[in-house]
């Protein structure tokens, strides 16, 4: 089809604002409604198909497929937009396709390195079980980003705040997935809010990097 006409653009534009409300009301099938009127009237446009992508990702509507589809679709169309990449890793995470998602996330770090949604799903592959490749992790580490939301995390342990130290060990895990440490201080937390499943998931990582590390075997023993 020809450009879209000044009018045209003008109405998916406001169809793609209402659906950017919506979204953030919640409202995922209203939200993937807009989304597609403003696609019919600007079908070449590749944020329309990453935002309906983020819809059908929602686990209520549990289009998981369909978010796979648009984000490929949406690369297509875009093929240096990072974001692209993070929609269609987010889509093969949900479809448990963790190998295709974690080749993914590294297309879409050869464009953007720093690019924390990236960053975040090859961290939910690794809690999912998914082995990432540790020489891409080694090369992608940031050492002193992941060395202070370990030390935050310390503290927090310390004061017996197990969620936020969670939070903080996963940070620094995102950050460095390689440092056996992080991995056996998150274990330590998830173990003190009695999670045994995921502290045992944490031991194993960790025993895997340093199969001679003492404390690593006492995690795996909790």
């Amino acid at each position: 089809r020809n450009m879209a006409s000044e009018a045209e653009v003008k109405k998916a534009e406001d169809h793609k604002a209402t659906g950017n409300t919506l979204f953030g009301q919640e409202k995922w099938k209203d939200a993937a409604d807009e989304y597609s009127l403003a696609i019919e009237l600007m079908p070449e446009n590749h944020v329309l198909y990453a935002n309906r992508a983020a819809c059908y990702a929602q686990k209520a509507m549990d289009r998981f497929p369909e978010a796979l589809t648009d984000a490929v679709h949406c690369i297509e169309l875009a093929p240096s937009w990072v974001k692209g990449y993070a929609r269609k890793a987010q889509a093969e995470y949900l479809l448990k396709k963790y190998a295709d998602a974690e080749q993914t996330c590294r297309a879409g770090q050869a464009i953007d390195p720093g690019f924390a949604l990236l960053r975040s799903q090859l961290q939910l592959l690794r809690d999912a079980g998914h082995r990432t490749n540790l020489e891409e992790d080694m090369l992608s580490a940031n050492k002193t980003a992941a060395a202070n939301e370990k030390s935050r995390g310390n503290t927090a342990f310390q004061e017996s705040k197990w969620d936020e130290a969670i939070v903080l060990f996963s940070n620094a895990l995102e950050y460095d997935p390689t440092d056996h440490v992080f991995w056996s201080n998150r274990s330590a937390a998830l173990a003190e809010k009695e999670d045994f499943n995921d502290a045992l998931r944490d031991a194993q990582f960790c025993v895997e990097l340093k199969p001679d590390w003492a404390k690593g075997y006492n995690r795996l023993a909790l």
